[in-house]
């Protein structure tokens, strides 16, 4: 996978060091990952400690299975994200009166936005989310939060 400079993504590199127990790469990818990955955390659980204890959890699981990452499933840090996303909702799973029974489509966790990304890939993106905002919208409420639950 490569930056759009044409230089490959060096979180491939830490994640494949990972993978055979590099422990200073682990702590490269921590410092380089772990804000953006707790601010999606956060985003989705809404409370600090859950978010806390959620990115402990990710990080030993990042530790443990780093070496199924291929660069050919997309960028690290959507596979991060991903990581971070399943642990939230799995949380969330078990503890359902936690859910934020308010919560609509602006509240996804758009820090998932790769900044690499070109102004018109986000315009687009943004065009589809509006949409798809609208249709949402013409759920009823518990169907729309299953989708939303069942996508994120």
């Amino acid at each position: 996978m490569s930056h759009p400079t044409g230089e490959a993504d060096p979180l491939v590199q830490v994640l494949e060091a990972i993978g055979r127990g590099d422990e200073r790469a682990f702590e490269q990818l921590y410092t380089c990952s772990s804000a953006q990955l707790f601010g999606v955390l956060l985003r989705i659980l809404k409370r600090r400690d859950w978010a806390e204890d959620a990115l402990q959890d990710c990080y030993l699981k990042i530790w443990r299975r780093s070496e199924s990452y291929t660069a050919e499933r997309g960028p690290p840090m959507a596979w991060l994200a991903s990581i971070a996303r399943y642990r939230a909702f799995d949380l969330l799973r078990r503890q359902p009166e936690a859910i934020d029974r308010s919560a609509d489509i602006e509240d996804l966790p758009h820090a998932l936005i790769d900044p690499r990304e070109s102004p018109e890939d986000r315009a687009i993106e943004s065009e589809g989310l509006r949409r798809l905002s609208l249709c949402l919208n013409e759920l009823r409420d518990e169907h729309r939060k299953c989708m939303l639950l069942a996508y994120y």
